[in-house]
């Protein structure tokens, strides 16, 4: 049995929708569902099978997809208020947010369908179940590997809240 941070993805998906509006951003529903998808994932590594939401995701063209979310959403996000989570949910999600809210809905995708746990769920169809454990296991398994080819540069910030890529300094060879 797993226990759930939180009472509903909406929760999860209304804080993506907030954190987004704040720094100016449109939240595409694809970009959404593949960034509910990995704080899902990375929530269980990070947090010994502990579910961040109690949801479930099957396969899409596209990568992987809440839904109910996908029909809540299917109009625009409708009004409700905003729940408080947890201090160490928030903290997760905004790790989440610096690490994989600059990319495009495009790079999310084809990141997320290049790795095994989908390949092997797709080829069942579309909508296919896709079993929380074996989540866990390829996340835990692959975690590197999973999301090497979206950490090659680091995101940080200006004293005046400019976003700024970093990367590791390599002196040229002499």
């Amino acid at each position: 049995m797993y226990i759930a941070a939180t009472k509903s993805s909406l929760d999860i998906a209304y804080w993506f929708f907030d954190k987004a509006q704040k720094t100016g951003e449109y939240l595409e529903a694809d970009k959404l569902q593949h960034m509910l998808f990995l704080s899902q994932a990375y929530f269980s590594v990070a947090y010994d099978e502990e579910q961040l939401m109690p949801s479930v995701f099957v396969t899409t063209e596209d990568g992987f997809a809440e839904p109910q979310l996908v029909k809540i959403f299917a109009n625009g996000r409708p009004y409700m208020q905003s729940e408080k989570l947890a201090d160490r949910v928030d903290e997760f999600l905004t790790d989440i947010w610096t690490k994989y809210g600059r990319f495009t809905s495009k790079e999310l995708s084809e990141t997320i369908k290049q790795t095994e746990i989908y390949k092997t769920a797709i080829s069942n169809g579309n909508n296919s179940i896709i079993d929380y454990l074996r989540i866990i296991e390829y996340y835990k398994k692959d975690e590197k590997k999973a999301s090497s080819s979206l950490d090659t540069k680091k995101i940080l910030f200006t004293q005046t809240g400019k976003p700024v890529t970093v990367t590791k300094w390599q002196p040229k060879r002499m």
